[in-house]
């Protein structure tokens, strides 16, 4: 089991808020992404542990986990998209809730344009989240 401290990032709680409130109507579909550009930063042989999915998939399978409980089927890619053999820098998770409720977590080390932290599709509109949660940066500069 994952610290669950990700579970208070403000962007995660944004997206818990919209979904229990019940803007959306029935949830049918969420996306949720934590990409970057650092191409060359994993080229490595090592403990599968020290990988992409270990390190953040696990905190956003936690996430969705938390709000809707343990899934029918997963299914996954997780993989080194540059070096063959390296531990992983990408990963493509999807939770499968019956046939309502499709989730995929997605990271990839090799993205340049950042994608959406969160896209949640209801029966009644949906919601995109951009960015990650700043209380992260301000902690690493000392500001909180």
């Amino acid at each position: 089991m994952p610290y669950q401290n990700r579970r208070f990032d403000g962007d995660f709680l944004a997206v818990k808020q919209v979904i229990e409130q019940g803007f959306l109507g029935d949830i049918i579909e969420i996306e949720s992404h934590i990409d970057y550009f650092r191409p060359g930063s994993i080229t490595h042989e090592a403990p599968k542990e020290e990988g992409s999915f270990y390190s953040l998939g696990i905190h956003t399978m936690d996430r969705m986990i938390s709000l809707f409980g343990r899934p029918d089927t997963v299914t996954y890619d997780i993989r080194n998209n540059e070096m063959e053999g390296a531990v992983d820098n990408y990963f493509d998770v999807g939770l499968h809730y019956g046939n309502q409720l499709k989730i995929k977590l997605k990271t990839n080390h090799v993205v340049a344009k950042d994608y959406p932290r969160f896209i949640v599709h209801g029966t009644n509109g949906s919601f995109i989240k951009y960015g990650e949660d700043q209380q992260e940066n301000d902690l690493k500069a000392g500001i909180m």
